[in-house]
Formats: structure tokens, C-alpha cells, sequence
């Protein structure tokens, strides 16, 4: 081989007006002739330009190079040097953001030894865990190396450190590179040591080991070592912990002047207390007492050392963007991992039948059914009733509200859509109930549950308009079911509007271009919903998943999940990721599925009710349950929809519920939305449905049983909650 301070290894970059070109792909550089030209640049920039993250028009403008490899005398033209590092590092994204890429840039490592630490180096180089690389080994590369160090047998006899940087270089041209094909010697540990952020030593001597820890306590600069048998990992942070005892305290060793004079045999018990003896692997262990019987040295695997760069990888990450690493041990040993492996646990979202509910034998028992079967936002069920043949009362339960809940709003519509279904079956047993409401405001009474908000008294008559209904309070059920809709019945819409204008209440439809609009800002509404951690917390506290309780929330086996919708839900109902794509602005997806829902709608329902009053909201419930029930037996199926902003009548009703920001955006999303309905800002909403074709429900929402949410009134009279 020639001279080491021969070998090249450093990359020549050159602008275009620096290159001397001849003919064909021939050139000629510094002097040098029969170059191979390599030129991919437009390749490059129109990967550059299909980015789907914004990527500035300054990286787009920017002069390309050429770059010369002297080794491979060849020269290759690429982005420049920004634009190169932002399209190299873009699949890195978001496991590591854009803002914590250019905080590993600044970082330079200095890797020991250069077996183990060339796999290791090459990782850091490929993620961009650093702007600067020190590679540091004296020894040269030899064919007994290349079972663990991705070389070639024209590498042999090469100093490891210029095989390496070539690699490299090959990769990224420009990081900076430094070497030092002396090694690490008592000589150069302390300036070498100082230079860098932080150490990944990976090499052999017992007695350099020691001495680059000594060093590094002196500067406080953290070691991280990555032993390939037992997939073992050290961190010490002598940058937090400039006093702590070196290798854990595992060896009595507190200066490298103990190890002086001691011979290989001498060093080896400080080395197998290093190791932890009784915890390496037997092959390791045996293969010891083996050496310079049939093996030369302790044994080293690829797979072993690769999996060990993508440990230490992971550890140079954490500690270089901030995140928690403190000083010890891990043992992560594939060969006892991959003894145990188990089978991954199947969840079957649809594995939930329908509930077979006994028929009541009294009057008060069928009505006491029908109200509970009422809708209610998230099945949370806000109720609490009484009845007995005469008389009902329908109760608020407080403690059944949520954030979304302003001024129990979407609970007075559920309690008034109960009553409804009460009035039907009553209807239909010749007991036409006569309605008592709350005031415009309830009382602390009443808010807390104490008071009935909403009396009905049975008389000995019917309506036939309402017993016709009947039969629909047990077929209704909320149309979740997946597909585009056909045109919805005509009649119905009509009968809609008639009704709710009869109760002093608005419907409007959306359709067409309106619709899609809507679409647009509920998209919004809900990606906010899902970023903020109460909200988020609160809506899968509403979803029941298989072992969970059915008899309140949503049963996920009704959302009508695809596959591929199943498996989205396990990876958005996580608390984590959430926190991760608000800190990234992130998120867009997340509205997706309500977006698909509306489009795929012939039309979306808008009921408002006349003002802020309480008992308008209950009388908004009774409308929307007399629309709904005629909706069931009409072949209309409903959906609702509800953003965070639905009950919202001025921005100081979001204040609180979301961070001040998004309580902004949530209101003016309101504001957009009213302007699109064609009605003011502050108008009270009752709920928002999409109007399908698509009728059936594979699984009914359950309710609780009457038994269970009885409670004693007085000594003779009960009070059934459900």
C-alpha cells in the first residue's frame, strides 16, 4: 500500500465554473485525466421539488456542486450544499423534526475505534446525528475485519479511519470529517477529547478505555459504549456527573497510573468485571477461555454490531436533543429476546352483538324504556327519571357532562329528546302526556339533578301522529355506516321543515358546494379536538372497546370501521402521538374521517332552536327525536356531527375548554359556518346531522338497565335512572 499520509480521503468540492470539461465524460481536475462523470443533478431537483413539505425557493436556487473523489477518480454533480442536507434528511422527519435536525447538525462526536465504532460512525453520518465527525483507530483493515465492517477486499491494508471517512464522504460530502491514524494515546486523549461534544467509544485497549474516562471526566463530556455481545449500552454523563466513579464503579480502577505495568493476563479481571462475567453470553464466555487455542480474539457478529450502531444511534439522539438519558446500563440481548416471542393479541372491533332487553310489563317500565332509548352525545345518557301511570319527571345528571357540554346544552337536547319517546309510547297506550318545561334559566336545583326539569302528565287519550311512531324508538339508531348516498327522501325533508318550524325550531340543509364548505371547517374543528388532551381524553373515554362496559358510550363495533379505519384508531386513540403532532403544527389528517363522512352525505341537517333559553334547548330535543324517528321509518339515515364549537353562542364559551389560540380558530370556524348556514354568529345551534341513504346500523349503542339506576324517592315511590 502506499504511505498512510497518501491515502486520499477527503472530497474536492468544486462550482461549475471550477470544472474544466473536455469532451464525452472526460475531464480533466487538478491535472487528473480519465475522470468518470457522473451528473443526476436533475434527478435530485425534482425530488427536491415534489417534496410534500414546504421547501424555500432559497434551496431551489441554489448553486450545485461538483464534487471529486479522488480515490474513485470520479467527480459527481449534486445540490447544494442546504438543499443536499434538507432532501437527504426528509424521510428522517418527523421521528426527528426539522428544528431538532439542525440542533444534531451543530453537534460534533468523536467516535474511538473504529471495528464496532465504524458501523456506529457510518449511523450517525446516515441520520444526521452530527455536523462534525472525529474518526480516531490506528490500525488498518484486514480480511479477518470484514465480518463485521462493511468493506471490500480493495479496502484491505487501508487505515480503518480513511476507509471510513471515504464511506462517508460517498454518503455526504459535506460533513465534516477529521481523523486520527495515530489513535487515541495518552499523548492526544485530553486535546482530542476537548474538541468534541461527545465520546462513543468502541476500542479494544483496556488501558485507553480507562484513560479517555479519565479525560472525559476532567472536560465533562459524556461517554456513550456499545459492547455487541449482549447488546449491551453505557451512557455516563460525566457532563451532569463530573464525579462519577468511571464504568459505573464496576472496577476499583480511579486512575489510569493502576493499570501501568500490568499484563494482559493482570487486566483481565478488570475487564470481566467491566463485562459483568456471569452476564455475558456463554458462546462469549467459552469463546474466551478459547483464545489463542481456536480463536485469535473475542468474537464479533455483523447483525450483532449493527443492531449495537442502532443502539447507540438512539442514545446519541436523546442526548443531543435534550431528551432524558441519564448515566447506566441496558441490556437489549436479541438471542434471549427472540427465544420468547408471542403472539400478537387480535382486537375484533366488531365482536359486540346486540343485547336482547326483556319486554316491561307496566306502563311506567315502557315508558321508563322509551325515554332511555333516546340519543344522547356520546351515549353518555345526562338523565335521571320517575314514573309511575300517571306521571314522569325527567331529571338532569350533571355529572354525565363534558367539556363539549357548554351550559349542559347537548344535555338539555338529549333530556329533551327522552321525553319525546316518552310522549310516543304513552301516545300509544291511549296516555297522551301533557308538557311542563323548566324556565329560561334552571335552578341550582335543577342543574344539580335535585329538580326535574321537565314534568309529563298522562291523560286517558291518544295521538295517533305520535303512536304511529312507536314502533321507530327501538329501530332508531345513529347511521354511522360507510359509502356515498343516494338522494334522500324528498317527503321527509319537507315533513322536517314543517315540524321544526311548528316548534319554533330551524332546519337547514347543505348540499353541494355548502356542504363540502362545512366539510372543510368540521375537518378543522376536529383535528383541534383531537390535539387538545382534555378534549382528546374525554372523546375516548366515550368509546367502548371490546372488555370494556357497554352499558354507556359508544360501542366501537357501531362506528362501522374498515379495517384499515380500525387500525387508525388504535394509532389516534394514543395520548403521545397527539402531544407529538401538536408540537409539529401537525395533524391535518385527523379530520379526514369527518370530511369522507359529510362529502359522502346527500345532505347535512342544521336545527337551531330560537335563543339561549334552556327550555328551548330541551324543546330543540323533542324536535330533533321526532325528525329522527320519522327519518327511521322513512329510510332517511342520521349521523350527527358535533365539533367543539356547537354549543357555543360567543367566543367566552370556548375560553377554558381549548388553549386561548384554538379558541380563536374554534370561533371563527363558528363564525364561517354560521355565514354559510346563512344565519348570525351567536345563533344557538341544536345539533348538526348528515342526512344518508345508508340506513342500517350493524350494533345498536346499549343502555343501561332500569334495575340498576333505580334509587328510592320517599318510602313508597322510586325513581328509576337510566
Amino acid at each position: 500500500m502506499s504511505d498512510k499520509a497518501d491515502c486520499p480521503w477527503k472530497p474536492v468540492l468544486l462550482l461549475d465554473t471550477e470544472l474544466k470539461a473536455a469532451h464525452g465524460d472526460i475531464v480533466q481536475i487538478a491535472g487528473e485525466k480519465n475522470i468518470e462523470v457522473i451528473d443526476q443533478l436533475c434527478h435530485q431537483q425534482e425530488e427536491l421539488n415534489e417534496l410534500i413539505h414546504d421547501c424555500a425557493d432559497e434551496l431551489k436556487t441554489e448553486k450545485p456542486m461538483w464534487v471529486y473523489y479522488p480515490w474513485r477518480r470520479t467527480v459527481v454533480r449534486v445540490l447544494g450544499r442546504k438543499a443536499y442536507s434538507r432532501l437527504r434528511s426528509d424521510r428522517n422527519r418527523n421521528k426527528i423534526t426539522a428544528a431538532e435536525q439542525q440542533v444534531l447538525f451543530n453537534k460534533t462526536i468523536a467516535v474511538i475505534g473504529l471495528s464496532v465504532g465504524h458501523s456506529v460512525a457510518y449511523a450517525l453520518a446516515q441520520e444526521g446525528l452530527c455536523g462534525r465527525l472525529i474518526l480516531v483507530d490506528h490500525d488498518e483493515l484486514s480480511l479477518s475485519n470484514l465480518n463485521r465492517i462493511p468493506g471490500d477486499l480493495s479496502d484491505i491494508t487501508l487505515p480503518k479511519t480513511v476507509a471510513l471517512a471515504r464511506r462517508i464522504a460517498e454518503l455526504d460530502p459535506y460533513i465534516t470529517l477529521e481523523i486520527e491514524q495515530k489513535g487515541l494515546t495518552a499523548e492526544n486523549v485530553d486535546a482530542l477529547v476537548e474538541t468534541a461534544d461527545l465520546i462513543v467509544d468502541e476500542c479494544d485497549s483496556i488501558d485507553i478505555k480507562f484513560e479517555l474516562r479519565f479525560a472525559a471526566r476532567r472536560s465533562r463530556v459524556p461517554v456513550i459504549m456499545q459492547t455487541s455481545d449482549g447488546g449491551v449500552l453505557d451512557v455516563e454523563r460525566f457532563d451532569l456527573e463530573p464525579d462519577r466513579a468511571v464504568f459505573h464503579g464496576l472496577t476499583p480502577v480511579t486512575d489510569s497510573a493502576a493499570l501501568s505495568g500490568l499484563s494482559n493476563a493482570e487486566k483481565v479481571p478488570h475487564v470481566m468485571a467491566i463485562l459483568e462475567a456471569d452476564k455475558i453470553s456463554a458462546r462469549l464466555a467459552a469463546s474466551l477461555i478459547e483464545i489463542d487455542e481456536q480463536v485469535s480474539t473475542w468474537p464479533q457478529l455483523a447483525s450483532d454490531v449493527s443492531f449495537g450502531a442502532g443502539m447507540a444511534g438512539a442514545a446519541v439522539r436523546r442526548w443531543g436533543l435534550g431528551q432524558r438519558l441519564p448515566s447506566g446500563r441496558l441490556r437489549l440481548d436479541m438471542d434471549v429476546l427472540l427465544s420468547d416471542l408471542s403472539t400478537p393479541t387480535i382486537a375484533d372491533v366488531a365482536s359486540v352483538k346486540n343485547s336482547v332487553v326483556p319486554s316491561p310489563r307496566t306502563f311506567s317500565d315502557r315508558v321508563l324504556l322509551a325515554a332511555s332509548r333516546a340519543p344522547s352525545g356520546g351515549n353518555a345518557q345526562p338523565w335521571h327519571f320517575y314514573a309511575d301511570e300517571n306521571s314522569m319527571e325527567i331529571f338532569l345528571d350533571p355529572s354525565r357532562s363534558t367539556a363539549m357540554d357548554v351550559s349542559f346544552r347537548g344535555s338539555l337536547l338529549a333530556l329533551g329528546a327522552a321525553t319525546f319517546n316518552a310522549q310516543v309510547v304513552a301516545s300509544a297506550e291511549q296516555k297522551v302526556a301533557e308538557l311542563s318545561l323548566c324556565g329560561e334559566r334552571m335552578t341550582v336545583a335543577q342543574r344539580n339533578g335535585t329538580e326535574a326539569v321537565a314534568k309529563l302528565r298522562f291523560n286517558a287519550r291518544t295521538c295517533e301522529e305520535l303512536s304511529l311512531l312507536a314502533t321507530m324508538v327501538d329501530k332508531r339508531a345513529c347511521a354511522r355506516r360507510q359509502g356515498k348516498s343516494a338522494p334522500i327522501n324528498s317527503a321527509w325533508v319537507a315533513n322536517t321543515k314543517k315540524h321544526a318550524k311548528q316548534a319554533g325550531v330551524e332546519a337547514i340543509f347543505l348540499r353541494g358546494s355548502t356542504l363540502a364548505a362545512a366539510a372543510d371547517i368540521w375537518a378543522e374543528a376536529d383535528r383541534i379536538r383531537f390535539l387538545t388532551p382534555n378534549l382528546h381524553r374525554e372523546m375516548f373515554e366515550e368509546l367502548n372497546f371490546p372488555g370494556d362496559s357497554m352499558s354507556t358510550g359508544i360501542d366501537v363495533a357501531t362506528l362501522e370501521l374498515s379495517n384499515k379505519d380500525a387500525a387508525a384508531l388504535n394509532v389516534v386513540k394514543r395520548s403521545d402521538t397527539m402531544r407529538e403532532l401538536a408540537s409539529w403544527g401537525g395533524g391535518k389528517k385527523l379530520g379526514d374521517a369527518s370530511r369522507k363522512a359529510m362529502l359522502d352525505a346527500d345532505a347535512f341537517l342544521v336545527l337551531t332552536v330560537s335563543s339561549n333559553r334552556d327550555c328551548d334547548y330541551i324543546t330543540g330535543g323533542c324536535t330533533l327525536q321526532r325528525i329522527w324517528l320519522e327519518a327511521t321509518r322513512d329510510g332517511v339515515g342520521l349521523h350527527p356531527l358535533s365539533p367543539l364549537f356547537l354549543y357555543a353562542t360567543s367566543p367566552s364559551d370556548l375560553v377554558g375548554r381549548v388553549a386561548p389560540a384554538n379558541a380563536k380558530k374554534m370561533w371563527d370556524l363558528r363564525v364561517a359556518f354560521a355565514q354559510l348556514c346563512g344565519f348570525k354568529s351567536e345563533q344557538p345551534i341544536a345539533l348538526t346531522l348528515r342526512a344518508t341513504s345508508l340506513v342500517e346500523a350493524s350494533v345498536a349503542s346499549q343502555r343501561e338497565t332500569i334495575k340498576a339506576r333505580t334509587r328510592l324517592r320517599d318510602k313508597n315511590k322510586k325513581v328509576a335512572i337510566s
